[in-house]
């Protein structure tokens, strides 16, 4: 019986290639779950769409899925067709899961997985991280070890000796984090019926999306929150990751900082402000990003996330 998938996400066959380099262990009970996104084309994906929007009889509906299915049944033969026999034998493995989609942004994707999902158990995952069956086979044992947590964010070794992500020593809540915790992706598991009722990641924000590229973990963090998700954080370490997210080096990237504001602004409803003020004064102390250019972008991301109505009900 699978008890944990890994919603792993990627894109094209490069990605696919990536993740098969990775090291994925098979662990009893374990099941890696895999949403590959292929470039949006003018093919039967697209057809299918528009004769979608302009017909509602359920005839026009049944052939624009028939096409669908047929474009992304094609696509998936396609890159099976060009992969590496590395990649090919780690996609025959009974572990593994390939589901192909037509779609941009890695909210999508990961939405699309989270929709997939089938294990009582979910850990969020990307191409180039890489795990042990006793990582693994952790994750399962702290929720047997916590039944009331709905969801456990965890530990991942960056593999270098600068610029480490703090952690603390002691489990927590996430509605009380220590001060200079944030969350990443990849540390966060869940029990995938709690999630799937309640919650789903932000198209609007992440790798892919027209104006927030980054944060789309913060705001499902909020989201299971305040949907009463009970949330903890465990200091246990359950996989390894080459680096830090790039998005904690991009301190004077202004799409970075509109993200950040966008994000306090929804994390943060009644002090959001003085945060920001306050984190011009830090950035501009510690000489990283200029306080100006700190709080005229964050402000012009608050500004640009109220406009768009970027957080509104979905």
């Amino acid at each position: 019986m699978i008890q944990l998938q890994l919603q792993v996400c990627t894109l094209g066959l490069q990605g696919l290639e990536r993740l098969a380099r990775t090291q994925r262990p098979q662990v009893d009970g374990v099941e890696y779950l895999v949403s590959c996104q292929l470039p949006i084309e003018k093919s039967a994906q697209a057809s299918a769409n528009e004769d979608t929007q302009a017909s509602a009889n359920e005839d026009a509906q049944a052939s624009a899925n028939e096409a669908a299915a047929q474009a992304i049944a094609t696509n998936q033969a396609e890159v099976l067709q060009m992969a590496s026999d590395e990649l090919k034998s780690f996609l025959q493995r009974e572990d593994v899961k390939l589901h192909i989609i037509h779609s941009r942004g890695v909210s999508k994707n990961r939405n699309n997985a989270l929709s997939l999902a089938t294990a009582p158990l979910s850990l969020l995952s990307d191409d180039d991280v890489d795990y042990t069956a006793e990582g693994l086979q952790a994750i399962i044992q702290a929720f047997e070890q916590a039944p009331q947590a709905d969801v456990i964010s965890f530990q991942f070794w960056q593999g270098e000796k600068q610029n480490q992500k703090f952690y603390p020593d002691k489990a927590f809540h996430h509605q009380h984090p220590p001060k200079g915790f944030y969350i990443s992706v990849i540390e966060i598991a869940f029990r995938t019926k709690k999630v799937q009722a309640h919650c789903r990641f932000n198209e609007n924000f992440g790798i892919g999306a027209e104006h927030f590229p980054s944060g789309e973990e913060d705001i499902l963090l909020k989201d299971m929150l305040k949907a009463g998700l009970n949330c903890v954080y465990e200091p246990i370490c359950i996989c390894s990751h080459p680096s830090l997210s790039t998005g904690t080096r991009r301190f004077a990237d202004p799409a970075f900082l509109q993200c950040k504001g966008a994000i306090f602004s929804y994390i943060h409803p009644n002090t959001w402000l003085l945060r920001l003020v306050k984190g011009a004064i830090t950035e501009g102390r510690k000489k990283r990003v200029s306080p100006w250019i700190f709080l005229s972008n964050t402000l012009k991301g608050v500004c640009l996330a109220k406009r768009l109505k970027v957080f509104s009900r979905r």
